[in-house]
């Protein structure tokens, strides 16, 4: 895993647990306790004063036409957000996320005897 795929698993439908919080996601037709991988792009976490989901600040890159910030969400998930955002931020600041649920994607978990199969008789992710 890297800082932008995470485990987890199906709360209910459209709810996710990973790392000790509540990730609101398009789960489908999976089923409730299903080992789950998500991820959502860095361009689509956007800062927001009302956002759902609490954050706390542990890096900040200029890198010119963007920036590139380094969060932890739940006090663990480690998640990289890239924004255009001008006003001045501080490392280890508390910050609002919004993570858009039609952005993230999900995709069940592979199991262990799946993942030691020959390739070509491994099934896509669902």
């Amino acid at each position: 895993m890297n800082d932008r795929t995470h485990r987890g698993s199906v709360l209910g439908a459209g709810l996710l647990s990973s790392d000790g919080g509540e990730i609101r996601a398009p789960t489908g037709e999976l089923p409730e306790g299903a080992g789950v991988v998500w991820c959502v792009r860095p361009e689509r976490i956007s800062l927001s004063p009302e956002g759902r989901y609490a954050a706390i600040l542990l890096d900040d890159v200029d890198l010119g036409s963007v920036r590139e910030l380094t969060i932890s969400l739940n006090g663990r998930l480690g998640h990289t957000v890239r924004t255009d955002e001008t006003r001045e931020l501080t490392v280890g600041q508390p910050l609002r996320l919004e993570l858009p649920r039609e952005d993230i994607l999900v995709w069940r978990e592979r199991t262990a005897a799946k993942a030691s199969l020959p390739l070509a008789d491994r099934q896509p992710p669902m």
